[in-house]
């Protein structure tokens, strides 16, 4: 946070996190991204956005729940939802609780895919997107999603001028 911050980034676009639903988890992370928000951009503030987690397993019933940092107590601070290629939740994706105290709310959606194929076999990390090129990269799938990903046309799309350079396995 504070490297982006100093470096002059206005949007900080984040996807990592802890697992935990306690929002102040760790006291200097919190300062870290307070101080993005108030003081970022020059004194404008930074926009600072935070995936909500993989936590959920919809078709097996399990909301997920919304985690550190994502759920931070800072104002200003975006969680994002994910939604499938059918534009509804994904099902990885935790559902808001505004009943909760820890701040378990989702503020904005953005595409992504739809399951991990341990939760849906046939499913794949459908989002086209450019890769590494070369050996670095995931176009063909290289590893697994916690399931078995299918190798069925892995590399995407099959041909065309620099065609490899391009995946469908990131959501």
């Amino acid at each position: 946070m504070n490297l982006a911050k100093n470096s002059g980034a206005h949007i900080l676009s984040n996807s990592w996190g802890y697992g935990s639903s306690v929002p102040n988890l760790f006291p200097n992370i919190v300062d870290a991204i307070e101080d993005a928000v108030m003081n970022g951009r020059n004194g404008k503030g930074c926009i600072v956005v935070f995936a909500a987690g993989n936590t959920a397993n919809q078709i097996g019933n399990d909301k997920g729940i919304i985690t550190f940092p994502s759920n931070v107590n800072v104002e200003g601070v975006l969680t994002v939802w994910a939604s499938d290629r059918y534009d509804q939740q994904a099902n990885y994706s935790p559902t808001s609780n505004v009943s909760s105290s820890f701040n378990q709310i989702i503020d904005i959606v953005a595409p992504s895919h739809r399951a991990y194929s341990c939760q849906i076999p046939t499913e794949t990390f459908e989002v086209w997107t450019m890769d590494i090129p070369g050996n670095d990269g995931y176009n063909p799938v290289k590893n697994t999603d916690c399931g078995v990903l299918p190798l069925t046309n892995s590399a995407l799309p099959m041909s065309g001028t620099n065609y490899s350079s391009y995946t469908g396995y990131f959501g």
